[in-house]
């Protein structure tokens, strides 16, 4: 099992390192190859692309953050995410036909 961290934000890894969790690799542009049953995948996936992970077997973990409307679009800082709730949960994303 290895464990992802999907992001091309700079405040994101900071702040995923700070949780204290481990990731084998960091990735700034998805791949799948890599991913395999049973490997976990954090990051900002879009939809379409968070159900290719789960369909693959991997679990994907969302970077959920409640950032208020005067700070979209912009880069968040370490402290910003703190302060903005970040936290990881755990998303099984399927495509219903």
């Amino acid at each position: 099992m290895a464990v992802y961290l999907i992001t091309r934000h700079p405040g994101a890894v900071k702040w995923a390192k700070e949780t204290g969790l481990f990731f084998n690799q960091t990735i700034q542009h998805i791949d799948f190859q890599p991913f395999q049953h049973g490997d976990k995948v954090y990051g900002l996936l879009p939809v379409h692309l968070a159900a290719r992970v789960c369909d693959l077997g991997a679990e994907y973990w969302h970077l959920c953050i409640d950032v208020p409307e005067h700070k979209r679009g912009q880069e968040l800082t370490l402290q910003e995410m703190e302060r903005f709730n970040a936290r990881f949960e755990r998303f099984h994303v399927t495509l219903s036909q």
